[in-house]
């Protein structure tokens, strides 16, 4: 996926990056559009909770809002280390966060997400 798209560029009023060593990752596609999932180790549970939440969120906020719009979607969950990057937004990309144990226990992860989601719609 190119980062960011042209047509995402053009409407953009502010950027954002990240960089981690040992992410993992997983890309998937939601209707048009195309998303990758950034996590770091022991994160697993997270990250697939995290897939739930965009699964529901990206048509649910389509319906109600109009298509999502950009092209692409990173959604970064960061490491312990820079905890304090979670849970914000940018064009294109967002930041979830929580310890590796955060889904065991709460909806915190989701919570983040789709709250953060939401904000590529009213950014």
């Amino acid at each position: 996926m190119p980062w960011p798209a042209p047509a995402a560029r053009s409407r953009a009023h502010d950027a954002g990056d990240a960089v981690a060593q040992g992410l993992g990752g997983e890309r998937f596609h939601e209707g048009a559009v195309g998303a990758r999932l950034l996590y770091p180790p022991g994160h697993a549970r997270n990250a697939e909770r995290t897939l739930v939440a965009l699964r529901f969120a990206l048509p649910h906020f389509g319906e109600r809002y109009g298509r999502y719009p950009y092209p692409d979607l990173t959604v970064v969950h960061p490491p312990a280390y820079a905890a304090a990057a979670g849970g914000m937004e940018y064009p294109t990309l967002i930041t979830t966060g929580g310890p590796w144990h955060q889904s065991y226990w709460s909806r915190a992860v989701e919570l983040v997400t789709i709250h953060e989601l939401g904000h590529q719609w009213f950014y």
